[in-house]
């Protein structure tokens, strides 16, 4: 597919947008991390908002700019009352939908990626079983209300103008690329500026401080990141940020991912280079994936031998899951409620280390069959296309692969409440759209 129409931005407004978003984020950062006052991390959040308005002058802009520091979660924290940073972001997100739901056309909307009434369905059964069925705190419902409406809003931004879709690509990439910035720093510096603070101090592997980033874990890191990796290779990547700029990421999100000592992101990434190397050899890769299945924990085993038999964290993963099995053996169709899964030990803290589990132990079978319904329509297009076509576009094949690693590494831990599968529709949406600028309709394949 030919994305030489994204690049119509001009370099001038790539580099205004660009380091006023990064600005933009320092100043959010330095006081998240200035002090333990979330109140701060508000008024910091505040005025980079403001700042960001004053040089662009766009409500749009300054959504955009919400979608970075909602990526890097860890500086999305900041409260005073009953305003709240995410909050604020929710406002934006609703008030942005407001303003282009009725500028859109019915085939743009036909054309989301993830429909709007896919995700009223989502959200209604989600709030229906965790709040009015078992009683859980509604505002983990309204940040996911959040992230649905950010996704939503993303992807008619996308739809709407090819000037906006590469305005949203820009905006994706600064997003992740600041998560493995800060991982080197991190490193860099021998401190972590948020995993410490939970972990109650710095954690090595191999010798190597485990950066957290602003994910707050190293394994948040590779969920985050590793698609992405595959991502830049993209066209509509390329086209935004340039051939050169594009390698220079591949190389720091790949060493970011290499020095988070991350197991599963490791299994992810050489399951996911073997699907791209055969991707195109369609029997090849059919008659394999049944074997890739038990392979995935041979590789983990043989690398944990590696690494030094980290057995005590894989068993402990595994106690974990089988106590959230027990929990959901208790209501298998609508789940337990979403406190079971943050607690599946019953010490405070234990979570399900585990998103499939995650949705079971919370929201049943009816919850975890809608959530790989939502990956299955990320990927429904090009998983179409890959079967239908002789020769396969290589974009889709590393939007396959984007997919496939985040399903791997989901595997391992709780995501549900991290925005990477929050802004890639908006990514597979721009897959829809051809080299003029028309949309090709979602159901065609």
């Amino acid at each position: 597919m030919n994305y030489e129409y994204i690049n119509k931005l001009s370099l001038k407004t790539k580099k205004t947008y660009a380091f006023t978003f990064v600005l933009g984020f320092l100043i959010v950062f330095l006081g998240t991390i200035s002090t333990s006052s979330k109140a701060v991390s508000l008024f910091a959040f505040l005025i980079a908002l403001a700042m960001v308005y004053l040089f662009l002058r766009s409500i749009c802009a300054c959504f955009l700019f919400s979608v970075i520091i909602l990526v890097n979660g860890a500086v999305a924290v900041g409260y005073w009352g009953p305003i709240s940073t995410r909050r604020i972001i929710f406002l934006l997100a609703i008030c942005l939908f407001v303003m282009e739901y009725n500028k859109s056309s019915r085939m743009m909307k036909k054309n989301l990626c993830i429909t709007i009434p896919f995700y009223l369905a989502l959200f209604g059964y989600l709030f229906l079983d965790s709040v009015l069925i078992h009683g859980s705190d509604i505002s983990s419902m309204i940040t996911l209300g959040m992230f649905f409406s950010v996704s939503v809003v993303l992807q008619l931004l996308c739809l709407k103008s090819n000037q906006l879709a590469e305005k949203v690509v820009l905006t994706i990439g600064i997003s992740f690329a600041i998560i493995v910035v800060v991982s080197y720093i991190e490193i860099a510096l021998g401190h972590t500026f948020f995993y410490s603070a939970w972990t109650g101090s710095e954690r090595y592997r191999n010798g190597i401080l485990r950066a957290g980033s602003t994910v707050s874990d190293p394994n948040n890191i590779c969920y985050m990141v590793l698609p992405v990796l595959f991502l830049l290779e993209t066209s509509s990547f390329k086209a935004v940020f340039g051939k050169y700029t594009t390698r220079i990421l591949d190389i720091l999100f790949l060493g970011a991912i290499l020095l988070s000592s991350s197991r599963a992101g490791l299994v992810a990434l050489i399951v996911c280079v073997f699907i791209y190397v055969f991707v195109r050899r369609k029997l090849i890769l059919l008659l394999t994936v049944p074997g890739l299945i038990f392979a995935a924990n041979s590789i983990l085993t043989i690398y944990e031998n590696w690494l030094g038999l980290y057995s005590s964290s894989t068993n402990y993963r595994r106690y974990i899951v089988e106590q959230g099995l027990l929990r959901w053996k208790d209501n298998k169709i609508l789940g337990c409620g979403l406190q079971e899964t943050v607690d599946v030990l019953n010490n405070g803290s234990s979570n399900t280390m585990n998103t499939y589990i995650y949705m079971l132990v919370g929201f049943g079978v009816i919850g975890l069959v809608l959530y790989c319904a939502l990956i299955f329509l990320l990927g429904k297009k090009d998983i179409l296309l890959w079967f239908r076509s002789e020769k396969v576009d290589r974009d889709c094949i590393l939007r396959i692969c984007a997919l496939c690693s985040m399903c791997i590494i989901a595997y391992s831990l709780d995501t549900l409440f991290l925005a990477l599968i929050w802004v890639l529709p908006a990514i597979f949406t721009i897959s829809n759209i051809k080299s003029d600028g028309t949309v090709v309709p979602v159901n065609r394949g």
